[in-house]
């Protein structure tokens, strides 16, 4: 009986435990993240200033004012700004801003980060229908001539079964 008694006060403080960490659970409101020390947070103050020294000596060669745009791409695929950021971040651990670095109110293209976008988009798009099949080529979905191909369809590849 007593060992009863003791496990309904475990699994009684696991739960309110559990309630108290949701209920505390911090989501900042737009524009208006609340900073705290990367120690308050269980972080090693050194190791993230370290990377961050690391993140800023890796500055991209590319041009300030995006001049090689046309020869890489053929056209500009949308309105950019006149000039890139130079290299900066935020640090972020539990919606709370633990270090920034660099200007980063500065609007700056994301290259980088446009295969997440997009994996999310298709994700979403599949998930409504809008894509039928995984497999189909994007031609059939986008008619602006851009994905046209003269190259056929390889129907067996080799990882299919």
């Amino acid at each position: 009986m007593r060992s009863l008694r003791v496990g309904s006060l475990v699994l009684f403080l696991a739960l309110a435990s559990g309630v108290a960490l949701a209920q505390s659970a911090y989501y900042p409101a737009r524009g208006d993240w609340e900073r705290r020390t990367p120690e308050g947070l269980g972080m090693n103050a050194q190791r993230l200033a370290e990377a961050i020294a690391f993140a800023e000596s890796r500055e991209t060669t590319k041009p300030m004012d995006f001049s090689d745009k046309k020869s890489l791409f053929g056209r500009l695929l949308g309105p950019i700004p006149d000039e890139r950021a130079h290299t900066n971040g935020l640090v972020i651990r539990h919606g709370y801003i633990v270090a920034e670095f660099g200007d980063t109110m500065k609007v700056d293209p994301t290259y980088s980060a446009a295969k997440s976008y997009l994996a999310t988009l298709a994700g979403l798009a599949v998930d409504r229908g809008l894509i039928r099949d995984l497999k189909d080529p994007v031609r059939l979905y986008v008619d602006d001539g851009g994905y046209d191909s003269t190259q056929t369809e390889n129907k067996s590849k080799p990882n299919d079964k």
